[in-house]
């Protein structure tokens, strides 16, 4: 599968389903790793969530899916429906700190620990930035895992705002190590360079 055309098809297409597209060379399959944030400042997004986060695992198959906030909790089987309609949100946030505070480097610590990161993993990360917890430990956090995946991409709902600057520190430090940072709407309009992109991408 060509994952480049299909991540920027799907995003046109929240309710419906997207073309699979598919490589002319036959290549290694990737692993992919979304990482949603589900803080209160992502609570306007949570339809773009739940979209995303369905045809990236139903079209990826190698794809796991985490929603995080203060915590961090892997939610892929919930993703795995025939139909979007079958995603239960409430069943998904049990139990779980879902509209609350943000502690992005805090939960990509947890994360790390617990799943095997390698160079044919790409990590995306949905999320505004906005971060309640350490710092440092983002920096460092965001380090390891620059340092050993296929790509880091950074997808900020904000972007799509034309009076947005990415000023807040949490988003300043990620722009150190992402790949490429850009909003849901920039996967549908940017034409992005194939020799920009990770050769596993296209």
């Amino acid at each position: 599968i060509n994952l480049r055309m299909t991540v920027k098809e799907e995003t046109k297409f929240f309710l419906e389903s997207p073309r699979i597209f598919k490589s002319i060379k036959k290549r290694n399959k990737a692993k992919a790793v979304l990482l949603c944030d589900v803080s209160g400042s992502m609570r306007d997004n949570q339809d773009l969530i739940l979209s995303f986060s369905f045809y990236m695992k139903k079209f990826i198959y190698r794809c796991e899916i985490f929603f995080f906030s203060t915590k961090i909790k892997k939610v892929t089987r919930y993703f795995m429906k025939d139909n979007i309609s079958g995603i239960n949100l409430e069943k998904i946030i049990e139990n779980f700190p879902y509209g609350g505070g943000t502690r992005i480097g805090e939960s990509l610590n947890i994360f790390r620990k617990y799943y095997n990161i390698d160079r044919k993993t790409a990590i995306i990360i949905l999320s505004d930035g906005w971060d309640l917890g350490d710092l440092e430990l983002l920096d460092k956090e965001l380090y390891y895992i620059k340092e050993r995946s296929l790509c880091l991409i950074w997808i900020n709902p904000l972007l799509d705002s034309p009076s947005y600057k990415p000023e807040t520190t949490g988003i300043k430090i990620a722009l150190k190590y992402v790949d490429l940072f850009l909003s849901p709407l920039k996967l549908v309009t940017l034409e992005i360079q194939q020799d920009f992109m990770p050769r596993h991408w296209y």
